[in-house]
């Protein structure tokens, strides 16, 4: 319960940049996204756990796969209205 609640409390507070990152997941439809691991904001969400590293393989340029949390991803689609942010775009 207690892990549940920080993710939830974190996500009413999610920053343009997270946002961004967070949309692509719904937008794909998936789970999965590749993301660089020295991104600050990328970082953030892991640890927080709204997103966790999913492979150990990968690479600088092209990223590691990231996968949402299931927690985050109900929650979302729960409450859509957090994704909602100055722009629409999403990031990979």
């Amino acid at each position: 319960v207690k892990v549940r609640n920080r993710i939830t409390d974190r996500l009413t507070q999610l920053t343009e940049d997270e946002k961004q990152i967070l949309r692509y997941y719904f937008s794909k439809k998936t789970r999965a996204n590749y993301l660089r691991v020295d991104d600050g904001t990328v970082q953030g969400l892991a640890s927080a756990g709204i997103i966790y590293r999913s492979a150990k393989i990968g690479d600088i340029i092209d990223g590691f796969a990231y996968n949402i949390g299931d927690i985050a991803w109900d929650y979302l689609h729960a409450h859509p209205q957090l994704l909602e942010g100055q722009t629409d775009i999403y990031r990979t």
